[in-house]
């Protein structure tokens, strides 16, 4: 089955927010991707994973949902590499089509080093 990533960024590390499906991205425990941080609003996004896109909806966030620089209104269409921005946290999103038969189909956050290329 097909998987989602949002990489972060923090430094020397890239924390991975992985889901399949489709996730509500927020701050809340109750979000499937949940990520800490305070200009993300409990319920902030909603995200479809559809074959090699996923599908993005901004749910009255305070703080917005962008994609690519622009912001999201409406359902928009997202692909792999595209970079999103959720309140002020800036993440990449990444579709791993043949899927991570070790991740948790919902939200396993996990921490790797970053590699140089």
């Amino acid at each position: 089955m097909p998987t989602a990533h949002l990489a972060l960024q923090a430094g020397e590390r890239e924390q991975l927010y992985t889901f399949s499906g489709e996730a509500v991205i927020g701050r809340g425990a109750s979000a499937d991707v949940s990520i800490p941080d305070p200009s993300i609003s409990r319920r902030h996004a909603l995200a479809r994973l559809e074959g090699r896109t996923v599908v993005l909806e901004d749910l009255g966030s305070a703080n917005g949902t962008y994609l690519n620089g622009n912001p999201v209104r409406s359902a928009t269409r997202a692909e792999h590499g595209d970079q999103l921005r959720i309140g002020a946290v800036e993440v990449e999103l990444r579709i791993d089509e043949q899927g991570d038969p070790a991740a948790d189909p919902i939200a396993t956050p996990t921490q790797i080093m970053k590699t140089e290329e």
